[in-house]
């Protein structure tokens, strides 16, 4: 173990500008002056997608298909968790009825992903 320590470089210690960089709460983003807040403003429903990490889901094409799929906005839309087999994600309360009876349709675009509601 010594041996294979030696041939790596000397541990360094981290400027204190690095642990408060870490530490600080994170800022939200501003357009015009304004604070934007991103999703829903209110409590959201989650919904289940049947695409994950394995079929290469990613947040940036999985908020346009939702849109488009469930007839919503991008701020109904709140978190997007993708997992290995699945992708889980939140409609404001407002918008998930509407969400839910349009997302059953088929999507000629993605005909295997299937929408459904996140039970319990």
């Amino acid at each position: 173990v010594r041996r294979e320590r030696s041939r790596r470089p000397a541990p360094e210690e981290l400027p204190a500008s690095a642990q408060a960089a870490r530490e600080a709460p994170v800022r939200r983003v501003e357009r015009d002056g304004k604070k934007v807040r991103r999703g829903p403003k209110e409590e959201g429903v989650w919904f289940r997608l049947s695409l994950g990490r394995e079929k290469n889901a990613d947040p940036r094409w999985i908020l346009p298909l939702l849109c488009r799929r469930g007839e919503v906005t991008r701020e109904e839309i709140g978190k997007i968790v993708v997992l290995p087999k699945e992708t889980k994600f939140e409609i404001a309360k407002s918008a998930a009825a509407r969400f839910s009876k349009a997302s059953r349709r088929p999507d000629p675009k993605m005909p295997g992903a299937r929408i459904e509601r996140v039970k319990g």
